[in-house]
């Protein structure tokens, strides 16, 4: 075994522990401590992790919990909590008996949640194909359906799916829109249910198609982040939106060359991958740099989409780049013996005075063994 991959499978065993750490009966927890919450997003990213590794109970129960508290017109939760989430960071303890579920983030001006319920079907159907309950699909289909209508209710004018402010995982950025981010997720989302029924075929060929009229940004290579409700196109890079359009087919190799072009030119992946380049539009930047500094895009980097970057890179070729990333990734795991929610350009775990960074999350657990089973699989350890 080579340095790479001795490094590669130690950091792979801290996020099976981890991860497992996070189980618990009504679902798999965002973390252990700060974000100690069932929240849905990270239980559905984290669920490709724990298919993977074939704890299919836990990935289940996370199914049925957001089921539970699907609203009737469609939409899933964004969190199932037990005790409140904001206040709980305040050092202020109230709980819940039954669980609550909340629909947005907490932050003062969020709106709706939309992306839980794109990635409830998208988990949703990994864990049938994977596990093969298809008793559980019968079962549920007219709830993942339910929840694909209430996306297609936000299409506004450009064909795209609209969020209001700070309705995404990056709810630390006071703008909403359309976002690749969720376009993306969307369009994946329609693209599972089309195979249970041709019906979702046209309604995903017309979204896949918008996002790439009206997302892409010719003259930089990339996607924009979004298109304002006001109508003005913020085309800085994101890479969360970029990278799964890789990964979920919605560009050719051609485009997917060109983001990581742009990704290479500018160093994003020393440490895969910094999010935001080169900068949030300047009024949206120092509100960040005030408010949550340790979360800023630009600077920070997110475990979670560091395993997508580099297993993409695998795919595309460039085989020795993806094993760089993957062993500075697994170096930043390794040092702080846990899978850190977000760190510096240094791989040090970044901490706020009330807002903490989580460690053992679960997304990023998830993620990185998610991506670790798809490397084996493209034999990249042989």
């Amino acid at each position: 075994m080579t340095p790479e991959q001795n490094i590669a499978y130690q950091a792979n065993e801290i996020a099976v522990g981890n991860l497992r750490s996070n189980y618990q009966p009504l679902g798999i927890l965002a973390g252990p401590e700060n974000h100690a919450e069932y929240v849905t997003r990270d239980g559905f990213f984290a669920s490709l992790g724990a298919c993977a590794l074939g704890d299919y109970d836990p990935v289940r129960a996370t199914l049925n919990l957001a089921l539970q508290y699907q609203k009737e017109d469609g939409q899933i939760p964004l969190r199932v909590e037990e005790r409140n989430h904001a206040l709980n960071y305040m050092k202020v303890n109230v709980t819940y008996n039954p669980p609550l579920a909340r629909y947005k983030s907490s932050q003062l001006w969020a709106g709706t949640t939309v992306d839980t319920s794109a990635l409830f079907i998208i988990s949703a159907m990994n864990y049938v194909r994977v596990s093969g309950d298809r008793d559980w699909l019968k079962e549920n289909l007219a709830h993942l359906e339910g929840a694909a209508e209430w996306l297609l209710q936000r299409k506004n004018g450009l064909g795209l799916i609209e969020e209001e402010w700070m309705a995404s995982w990056a709810d630390m950025i006071p703008g909403g829109g359309s976002v690749t981010y969720t376009n993306v997720l969307t369009c994946k989302a329609l693209d599972e249910l089309s195979r249970t029924n041709a019906i979702w075929t046209k309604e995903r060929d017309d979204l896949k198609l918008n996002i790439n009229d009206k997302l892409w940004d010719k003259e930089k290579g990339y996607f924009a982040d979004r298109i304002g409700r006001n109508g003005k196109v913020q085309n800085y890079f994101f890479a969360d939106g970029n990278l799964l359009a890789i990964s979920w087919g919605l560009v050719d190799n051609g485009r997917a060359e060109e983001i990581y072009d742009y990704i290479d030119s500018y160093s994003l992946n020393e440490i895969p991958i910094i999010v935001c380049h080169p900068r949030l539009p300047r009024a949206i930047d120092l509100f960040v740099k005030v408010v949550l500094p340790y979360y800023h895009p630009t600077k920070r980097i997110f475990a979670w989409w560091g395993p997508w970057e580099i297993m993409e890179r695998y795919k595309l070729g460039d085989k020795e780049g993806a094993i760089r990333g993957l062993t500075a990734l697994s170096q930043v795991i390794t040092a702080n013996e846990t899978v850190p929610e977000v760190f510096n350009k240094k791989g040090r775990i970044v901490d706020g005075t009330i807002f903490k960074p989580e460690r053992g999350v679960s997304w990023g657990a998830g993620t990185l063994i998610y991506m670790m089973n798809e490397l084996e699989k493209m034999g990249a350890f042989k």
